[in-house]
């Protein structure tokens, strides 16, 4: 009693930008009445079994979203208590002399329950409460701030600085945003989000992958929910059936339908696909609304989540209509990696290794040291290229927000034939990175045959890291005018000619006009024959 645990919990929650519960609180508003009655009228055993059930909702709730959880004095004389606290977190115990907490309670009138036998239940309880602890930390002086800096500082760089994830900031000319990179960052999502909306009612719209819905997209509504955010939640197909007209015609309606106003967060989970169809969604409503990403997938988390591209898909051209809308907020969770089926994880390293050949040489020789921990999604490595995916994209949407100086075009290394190839043999046939991979073998091919990549062992690693991307076999029944009727409507092309990105060596990229029927020809036959092996 009286250890500021609330006070300081307040402070420190608002530190680590994560939501607080008081299992106190949470008792009261189960009973309908405060602790005194509960325990006056119903007596203490009572009162105990409803703070158990309230310590084991605090517990779910912390491993969900992470969460600071001010317990109950009396919470550790019940061994159930003390063992799912020690398992759902990190138990710090504010140790103060009596004295002091004595002076705290006289401020307030000594209106606590139980205090007239605080100071044996102090005696009793101390060695409790530092047996159920991980970390003690000094409570009887400084400001509740103050000594929530010294439980920041007890709980180490994991929990307490948050030194495992990572925050790059993109600066565009109209302003910037964080991208938040590491394990378990969704947690810090409700505290990064009230900021967007200050003085607003605390409403935000979910759109999500309905695959997701019970998994990430439960997490995710529950972290919303503790913090007190009403959440309308609206699912969309998967993949490039998110990406159409129809789609977002639906998206306009709920919006209306649940009252979304001008300072609505709207919150994309999910994919790629997923990302660009909400964000157009929320580009275009009310000629803008805020955008939050929540990418789950490595190919949205290294790439598309970052840099305002939003957009849907023709049947004969993909991403043919859309805006630059900038998000606010960009939150990578890096947990999501862990459950990604293989194939998805390939398509995701297919950007992962555009980046690295097109802007890092030596980025590309540490992804082809590191490719085993990649393939067995060790969380340091996934959180590692994901970071440095999203500094060097950050660099050029800093230079070239809006794709008009010619330095985000180099974005588009493998893309020309890439985005060909997927609407050629149909989107289902290929994934996004498949196609692409097979475009950046295309680009590769023809660096070569141009007398480029001639650094020693360049074009080696370039073939080397995309063979390990294990695309499926260049589709037998494609033949060139399909493919070249699909690149014709590339939304890049200059003068009616296809830009194609190149490498001189790696890591100096450069953009290509026009190039000629047979070169483009000759490289295309030889890619599918190497590749019907």
């Amino acid at each position: 009693m009286a250890s500021g645990k609330t006070s300081v919990g307040k402070a420190l929650a608002k530190g680590l930008a994560r939501t607080f519960l008081d299992t106190d609180s949470m008792v009261e508003a189960a009973a309908s009445k405060p602790v005194r009655r509960i325990i006056e009228e119903d007596g203490e055993e009572a009162f105990r079994s409803l703070e158990s059930r309230a310590v084991a909702r605090a517990c779910r709730q912390a491993r969900h979203c992470g969460a600071v959880v001010a317990l109950g004095g009396g919470a550790v004389l019940r061994s159930s208590n003390v063992r799912a606290v020690r398992a759902a977190g990190t138990v710090v115990f504010l140790d103060a002399p009596f004295s002091v907490l004595a002076a705290r309670a006289a401020d307030h009138g000594r209106t606590r329950p139980l205090w007239a036998k605080a100071e044996e239940l102090f005696k009793a309880r101390r060695t409790l409460y530092r047996r159920a602890a991980h970390a003690t930390v000094a409570a009887g002086q400084g400001t509740p701030a103050q000594v929530a800096d010294r439980v920041s500082l007890s709980l180490g760089p994991v929990q307490g600085r948050q030194a495992k994830e990572t925050v790059v900031r993109v600066r565009t000319p109209g302003g910037s945003y964080p991208v938040v990179i590491g394990r378990g960052a969704l947690g810090r999502l409700p505290g990064l989000l009230k900021d967007l909306v200050p003085g607003a009612p605390k409403a935000c719209v979910v759109v999500a992958d309905a695959a997701l819905a019970r998994g990430p997209g439960a997490r995710l509504r529950a972290c919303l929910a503790a913090a007190g955010w009403k959440v309308l939640f609206l699912p969309l197909p998967a993949g490039e059936g998110a990406k159409s007209f129809k789609t977002v015609l639906g998206l306009y309606d709920s919006f209306l339908k649940g009252g979304v106003e001008r300072r609505t967060p709207v919150i994309a989970l999910g994919g790629g696909s997923i990302g660009d169809a909400a964000g157009f969604a929320a580009a275009t409503f009310m000629r803008g609304l805020p955008l939050v990403h929540v990418p789950t997938t490595l190919l949205s988390q290294a790439d598309s989540s970052v840099g305002g591209k939003t957009g849907v898909s023709l049947p004969s051209a993909k991403n043919a209509v859309g805006a630059f809308h900038q998000p606010e907020l960009v939150v990578s969770d890096t947990a999501f990696l862990a459950g990604l089926p293989d194939r998805d994880l390939l398509s995701g390293l297919a950007e992962v290794v555009k980046m690295a050949l097109v802007f890092d040489r030596s980025f590309a020789r540490r992804l082809s040291l590191r490719w085993p921990g990649l393939l067995a999604r060790d969380p340091a490595l996934l959180a590692w290229a994901v970071r440095r995916c999203v500094e060097l994209k950050a660099r050029v949407v800093a230079k070239d927000e809006q794709d008009l100086k010619g330095l985000r075009e180099l974005l588009n290394f493998g893309h020309t034939a890439g985005h060909a190839l997927e609407a050629a043999a149909g989107y289902d046939r290929l994934s996004h990175g498949e196609a692409v991979t097979w475009g950046m073998a295309l680009a590769v091919r023809l660096s070569a045959t141009r007398g480029w990549l001639k650094m020693p062992g360049d074009r080696a690693l370039a073939e080397g890291l995309l063979s390990r991307l294990s695309a499926p076999p260049w589709p037998r029944s494609l033949d060139w005018t399909r493919l070249a009727a699909a690149m014709s409507r590339d939304k890049k092309k200059r003068g009616g000619k296809n830009v194609f990105v190149l490498l001189k060596d790696m890591g100096r990229p450069i953009r290509v006009a026009g190039l000629g029927i047979r070169e483009l020809r000759e490289a295309l036959a030889g890619l599918a024959k190497d590749g019907r092996r």
